[in-house]
Formats: C-alpha cells, sequence, structure tokens
C-alpha cells in the first residue's frame, strides 16, 4: 500500500475523481506539518493553497509554564484533516488551477 502513495504524491498530476484516499492525506499533513519542502510540483502548490487558508489549521494555546515543561514543538500548528477531507477534490482542482496560471504566466512574463 506505501507505493501507491508515494507515486501519488511523487508524481506532478494529482486525482480530482473518486473517493478521497485517507492516508494520502495522512502522508500530505505529515509532510506539510513537517517538511514542507520536500512536496515535489502540484504537492506544493496545493500546500501553498492550505497553508493560506487558517481554517484548515489548528493553532494550540499553551501558557508559558506549558511551554517551559513541554518546550515549543508541543505547540505548533497542525492541519485539520477533517476539514481537508471535506473539500480535498476541491483543493486539488483549485491547485491544478494556480499550476496551470503560473505556466501560462511565465510564458506572458507576468505572475499569478
Amino acid at each position: 500500500m506505501q507505493k501507491p502513495i508515494i507515486r501519488d504524491l511523487t508524481t506532478t498530476s494529482t486525482p480530482t475523481d473518486g473517493p478521497v484516499d485517507p492516508s494520502v492525506i495522512d502522508l500530505f499533513c505529515t509532510l506539510a506539518e513537517n517538511s514542507p519542502e520536500l512536496l515535489p510540483g502540484r504537492w506544493s502548490t496545493l500546500f501553498d493553497v492550505i497553508a493560506a487558508e487558517e481554517k484548515f489549521w489548528v493553532y494550540p494555546s499553551a501558557t508559558v509554564g506549558e511551554i517551559e515543561d513541554y518546550g515549543e514543538a508541543a505547540f505548533v500548528p497542525f492541519l485539520r484533516r477533517s476539514a481537508l477531507i471535506k473539500e480535498w477534490a476541491q483543493l486539488l482542482e483549485h491547485a491544478r488551477r494556480v499550476d496551470a496560471c503560473r505556466e501560462t504566466g511565465r510564458a506572458w512574463g507576468y505572475t499569478c
């Protein structure tokens, strides 16, 4: 099962039809939360789209004492997987359109 998931994240195309595979979303979230620079192609664009939307993120709150006890790393923002699942197909389509716009823009000398 690992091969198809990895293949999905390493190809430049992203599926927009069919059921959402929670393992793909989970792998995407793990990479996006920890090392977004490792996301290739359209997956990087998808991260850019999601990063701009606060509704997809959970921002844990903590007191100074909690941060001192548990460290800052315990309170970093993380992705709200349930929100991503609901809008996954639309997010993928949006990322596809952003990529297409960027390609067209480069050809004409402007940015999207």
